[in-house]
């Protein structure tokens, strides 16, 4: 019984390194900026040789897109929990949607605002390829805005003019913003209540059929 586990215990014991090797990269890179940052940084900060680093990436420029990764699944997923748009039945409905959505989105990069302001001040100044990493949060973001548009025009309590692409394209800018802020003031929970509040007032006022569905 003994044998038959080790294969097992093994992957586990690997798995665990790996997810180890790339939280403490996060922190180290947090602290001290990816340029600066060495391979036996990361190994000493978790616990292992560098030897043991060198079985998992390649270099510290390998471990970054792991960080990268593990980041934008966290937010996407953060962003994407429990999204149904096409069983939101009215507009007080989809307020406290997106209101939600808001809030655990905002709340995450509060709790996270160590790593993600690293991420954001920093990969512009790394390569082509950070930039790219983030990028299929951005299209998923987007795309699940530009649906919610959709399934309030289709209900009919959102204007069948809407640029759902552009107005997609705009409440992604806010959140960018809100992402700023809450960076230099992570303990803020005003702010991110209010500012989750004004950008959703600020979505349906903008797109509303009938504005007396407001009152």
């Amino acid at each position: 019984m003994a044998k038959s586990s080790a294969p097992a215990e093994a992957v586990d014991r690997k798995t665990q390194t790996h997810g180890l090797l790339v939280r403490s990269a996060s922190e180290v890179f947090s602290e001290r900026g990816y340029h600066a940052t060495r391979v036996s940084d990361n190994a000493e900060r978790a616990g292992v040789g560098q030897g043991t680093f060198y079985r998992h990436f390649d270099d510290k420029r390998d471990v970054l897109d792991s960080v990268i990764a593990e980041a934008m699944s966290r937010l996407g997923t953060a962003f994407e929990d429990q999204n149904a748009p096409e069983k939101i039945n009215d507009l007080a409905e989809y307020r406290a949607r997106a209101v939600d959505i808001a809030a655990k989105v905002f709340d995450l990069i509060a709790t996270e605002h160590r790593g993600l302001g690293f991420l954001l001040r920093e990969l512009p100044s790394i390569d082509e390829r950070a930039l790219k990493g983030t990028a299929g949060l951005n299209a998923l973001m987007h795309s699940v805005i530009e649906q919610y548009y959709r399934v309030g025009i289709e209900r009919g309590y959102f204007r069948p003019d809407i640029d759902t692409d552009s107005a997609a394209t705009a409440v992604l800018g806010l959140g960018l913003i809100a992402a700023w802020t809450i960076l230099r003031n992570p303990t803020d929970v005003e702010f991110r209540r209010r500012y989750g509040d004004t950008v959703v007032e600020f979505i349906v006022r903008h797109a509303v059929n009938d504005p007396s569905q407001l009152t």
